[in-house]
């Protein structure tokens, strides 16, 4: 039990997760519109919802690639925190209940990111 989501973006690093108000701290319009997009891909598959329903507390599994489009140098790590705080909310409850994380880049023409969220063979170890 597996849901794909791709999007046709690269997900923001921490480095510009965040920004500043005076003493108040936000998140930055380019995160918050990342998971807007990424809840609706999700989301918008019944298929998609009837496996979240499923999997929403139990332990998971996620694999990303990361398709970029220019030869900037970027920092894998910093890209992760961006996808998993994403999936929070929409595809588990708890991103505490992430057992494994495979990710990679490759060099692409156009840019977009492939998440596949698995449930976990012995999620027992999570719940």
């Amino acid at each position: 039990m597996q849901i794909r989501i791709e999007i046709d973006e690269i997900p923001p690093t921490v480095n510009h997760y965040w920004g500043k108000s005076g003493k108040s701290w936000y998140t930055l319009k380019k995160v918050r519109g990342f998971k807007e997009k990424l809840a609706w891909t999700v989301l918008s598959k019944k298929e998609n919802r009837q496996i979240i329903s499923s999997i929403y507390n139990k332990g998971v599994e996620v694999d990303i690639e990361v398709y970029i489009h220019d030869r900037r140098r970027r920092d894998i790590d910093n890209m992760l925190k961006g996808i998993l705080d994403a999936l929070k909310g929409i595809v588990y409850s708890d991103d505490s209940l992430v057992s494994s994380v495979k990710i990679s880049k490759r060099l692409s023409q156009e840019p977009k990111t492939v998440i596949i969220v698995k449930a976990c063979e012995n999620s027992s170890i999570m719940d």
